[in-house]
């Protein structure tokens, strides 16, 4: 049901199981499963990792038009 997008409160009322760890005990994690949060983890590295860029990006022409080197030292 999780993997399906039932949230887990629901599946829990549905399924009977009136407590968390008994709940957790038979919701097993599957290959699938371990590979979807693989693809996940790299795609936020990738996303922090560009919007690094962006923001290294961005402070190199606000310091280039205040006429500052990349340490912010000004620039004769």
């Amino acid at each position: 049901m999780i993997r399906n997008g039932i949230s887990e409160k629901v599946a829990m009322v549905i399924s009977g199981h009136k407590t968390r760890s008994v709940f957790d005990r038979y919701n097993i994690t599957n290959y699938d499963d371990l590979v979807d949060a693989g693809r996940k983890i790299r795609e936020g590295r990738e996303r922090i990792e560009q919007q690094s860029k962006e923001f290294s990006h961005r402070k190199a022409i606000v310091h280039s038009e205040l006429g500052a080197d990349d340490k912010g030292k000004e620039i004769n």
